[in-house]
């Protein structure tokens, strides 16, 4: 009786390991000149998984054996979504003629500001003009409630170590945690 379950249960496991397949999918994400998207999103149709293309627009992505489709969206490019057929799906995004509302970059993914619920600072580019600092960084302190811009020495070109409330310390060089207008 043992060895007719223990057979069922590897069985079993062999049917469900052959029906969770993954395959690999890459292709190119360009614009309508041609040129490469570098940090376009490609999700699957379920999902799972995502990834972002390279600075030559190429991408690759592993999916289930039972995913039919890919969706390709970039900040100021429409969405397009494609089958997928074969091992390689490329696609050319088509650039969006409206502007952008403000865009909040947290460091981790881009939203757009009506739909932001944490805390930003917002600097205009007039307050950050002529003003007599060795960095980018320094500018800000002082500008940004809860940022701390320190460096280790008066020495031009030294790394300065940026604390923004919350997330801890961040060094050698400006953040992609600031909001810039």
């Amino acid at each position: 009786m043992r060895k007719v379950i223990l057979t069922m249960l590897v069985a079993l496991g062999f049917v469900l390991g052959a029906g969770a397949q993954d395959r690999t999918i890459s292709g190119r994400v360009t614009d309508e000149k041609g040129a490469p998207i570098e940090g376009a999103s490609v999700t699957a149709s379920d999902n799972k998984g995502g990834t972002r293309t390279d600075k030559e627009g190429n991408y690759q992505i592993k999916v289930s054996e039972n995913v039919k489709s890919l969706t390709f969206s970039d900040v100021n490019f429409e969405t397009k979504k494609l089958s997928i057929r074969g091992t390689q799906v490329s696609v050319i995004l088509v650039g969006r003629d409206k502007t952008l509302d403000d865009v909040v970059v947290t460091g981790l993914s881009r939203v757009k500001k009506s739909e932001f619920t944490g805390a930003a600072s917002k600097i205009s580019e007039r307050q950050l003009k002529n003003q007599p600092v060795g960095s980018f960084d320094q500018i800000l302190q002082g500008r940004a409630p809860g940022l701390l811009a320190q460096t280790s020495s008066g020495q031009p070109g030294n790394n300065t170590s940026v604390t923004i409330r919350g997330t801890g310390s961040i060094s050698g060089g400006s953040s992609p945690l600031y909001v810039i207008d």
